[in-house]
C-alpha cells in the first residue's frame, strides 16, 4: 500500500514553482531544503491534487494556467507551415 502524501510539502513545491515559473526540479528543491528527488517525485501527486503543470523542453517547470513570458502569448498561437500532402499518399 502506498504511503499517503505529505499534503503540506505538496503545496509548499506548489507555491515555489508558482513563484519561480520555469526553474527545474532541482531549483526548487534547493528553495526548499530537499533532495531534488524528492521534487521529482512529487511530480505526480501534484497532478493527482489537481496542481497542474506543465515542462518544457530544458526540464522547467511551469503552472498551467501561468501566462507564456514570451510577448505575453500562448506559443501556439501562431500558424505553424503545415507538411505538403503529397498527391499519391
Amino acid at each position: 500500500m502506498a504511503r499517503k502524501p505529505n499534503t503540506q510539502k505538496l503545496q509548499s513545491i506548489y507555491h515555489e514553482i508558482r513563484e519561480n515559473p520555469g526553474r527545474r526540479p532541482g531549483f526548487i528543491a534547493r528553495l526548499l531544503g530537499l533532495p531534488r528527488s524528492q521534487v521529482t517525485r512529487s511530480l505526480p501527486a501534484l497532478e493527482a491534487g489537481g496542481y497542474l503543470l506543465s515542462e518544457d523542453e530544458r526540464g522547467g517547470l511551469w503552472p498551467f494556467d501561468h501566462k507564456w513570458p514570451f510577448d505575453h502569448k500562448w506559443p501556439f498561437d501562431h500558424k505553424w507551415p503545415l507538411r505538403q500532402r503529397n498527391e499519391n499518399s
